[in-house]
């Protein structure tokens, strides 16, 4: 593990991001799920996003969840404000004021479910270090743009769009202190949906582009990892890094697959921190973490251990 640190050097931090989308069904208007609840907006998230990793109790009107280091700190009530503290350090993802109708709402797959004011709910969960927010649009009448501003302790947080549709985090100091991997989106029928980020100051928008065959409800979710760097990687993009691993390809080897697909960009310490943990996970771990055939976030952690959980 000491070498997999060394390797990392001086990757400090993340933010991930995904999108999803929920329900089989077919195009709908707002009347069609007029029994629409947040337990059923919970329950769609869950068919398409693991399990929370903690499931966080309620403490002072908050819902918290403590792991390795890493607190995590959902609004109880309808302020949508909500962080992830790790190594001293914090990071807040606020939705714009109004956004939020109601306060939360324990549901499934240890989630806290929020009506909103905008034809859509949205679904918090806990992640290995981090947030997943989804936002699940009920009908074609919802909101399709989703704003997410971040704040640290740092007073000069920065945000980039990167090439490949991701968001670099970073600090005063120029150093990566998060990462929002690029966007990913699905219909209720499991059509893939458009979607893409903006970047405004310190402001994430999320935009879904959705069409007259577009199914409903809609989910899409940016997850915020703190103190770690991470990447999306797709099913086809996992099952090779596994055959170069079989193969004695080793991190070389990971991190030109990972660079052909898109993922990375050589000679970046990201690159050099997921080469590293996909070789000391190996292709087993690799593969149980696929186990849905959805592909894997797969990342370092801010104490240099790996992490990989499914899409």
């Amino acid at each position: 593990m000491a070498r997999m640190r060394d390797l990392i050097g001086t990757v400090a931090a993340i933010t991930a991001a995904t999108l999803a989308l929920g329900f089989v069904g077919s195009p709908a208007s707002a009347a069609s799920h007029p029994n629409h609840s947040r337990a059923d907006s919970a329950r769609q998230v869950s068919r398409f996003s693991a399990p929370s990793y903690r499931t966080p109790q309620q403490v002072s009107g908050r819902y918290v969840a403590e792991a390795g280091g890493v607190r995590v700190d959902f609004a109880g009530d309808s302020s949508g404000v909500f962080s992830v503290k790790a190594q001293g350090h914090t990071l807040r993802l606020t939705l714009p004021r109004g956004t939020l109708a109601t306060p939360g709402q324990a549901a499934a797959g240890g989630s806290v479910a929020y009506g909103g004011a905008d034809g859509t709910d949205y679904v918090a969960q806990v992640v290995e270090g981090g947030i997943r927010m989804s936002s699940v649009i009920e009908s074609p009448a919802g909101a399709h743009e989703f704003s997410y501003s971040l704040a640290s302790d740092s007073p000069k947080l920065s945000l980039a769009r990167l090439a490949n549709g991701a968001v670099a985090v970073s600090d005063g100091a120029g150093r990566m202190v998060g990462f929002v991997a690029a966007p990913w989106a699905k219909d209720a029928n499991g059509k893939e949906v458009a979607t893409r980020y903006a970047v405004s100051g310190r402001t994430i928008v999320q935009t879904v582009d959705v069409s007259a065959s577009t199914a409903f409800p809609v989910v899409a979710d940016p997850t915020v990892y703190w103190w770690g760097v991470g990447v999306q990687i797709s099913h086809a993009t996992t099952q090779k890094i596994i055959k170069v691993l079989n193969a004695g390809g080793g991190a070389a080897g990971v991190a030109a697959a990972l660079q052909a697909a898109g993922v990375i960009t050589a000679g970046s310490a990201i690159a050099t921190g997921i080469a590293a943990a996909a070789l000391v996970m190996g292709s087993v771990a690799l593969d149980l973490c696929d186990w849905n055939d959805r592909g894997i976030i797969l990342g370092v952690l801010w104490n240099g251990l790996p992490e990989c959980f499914p899409r």
